[in-house]
């Protein structure tokens, strides 16, 4: 009996490291990077910052938005890509270091390019399904689906990837990686959290 409470004890200080409480899963931060995507009618990509803010409403409703600014030049022409998007969402912890969280939001696309561009302005809605969790002290990954609708480019489905590490305890640096039905997306982060 007594072998099975050290062995019990020296297997839970083994993986203490590797774990996080729910409560480490901050939902209110602040976010900037260098974000470059590629979409399929080009041939080369667009270049520019991200911004994304959340804020922890409740202990499992939180608000957030984003916003881009990217741009390049095709063929001469300058082209510029300004998506931003305010939503809600819902954080439910499956176990002490994961979190499942669903998000509805509205989206708006702004695309600066020449006047024979059609449909150059659009929006619509959002709704996403996340897995995030700490697997480590300081290592956390992030899984994303959403759906995207939109009034006149139509509907897509995107799945963003994130990992982060904190250098200390509120502050992060980030890498993703977003693929959607005609966009692939880079990004670098650095993430405070309250």
């Amino acid at each position: 009996m007594r072998y099975k409470i050290l062995s019990v004890l020296a297997a839970s200080a083994a993986l203490a490291p590797f774990m996080a409480q729910a409560e480490d899963l901050s939902y209110t931060y602040v976010e900037a990077g260098y974000l470059t995507t590629n979409f399929d009618e080009f041939n080369e990509s667009l270049g520019g910052f991200g911004l994304r803010a959340s804020i922890e409403i409740t202990d499992k409703f939180f608000a957030f938005g984003t916003y881009a600014d990217q741009k390049t030049d095709v063929a001469g022409y300058d082209i510029k890509f300004q998506p931003w998007e305010l939503g809600v969402g819902y954080a439910y912890p499956i176990t002490d270091s994961v979190d499942l969280y669903g998000t509805v939001g509205y989206i708006s696309v702004d695309a600066d390019a020449p006047s024979f561009v059609a449909n150059t302005e659009d929006d619509g809605y959002q709704l996403g399904v996340g897995l995030r969790t700490r697997f480590a002290e300081r290592f956390e990954v992030e899984g994303v689906a959403q759906y995207q609708n939109l009034s006149d480019f139509g509907d897509e489905i995107q799945f963003d990837f994130m990992g982060r590490w904190y250098v200390i305890e509120h502050l992060a640096l980030g890498l993703g990686y977003s693929v959607g039905d005609e966009t692939d997306t880079f990004a670098g982060s650095v993430r405070w959290e309250f």
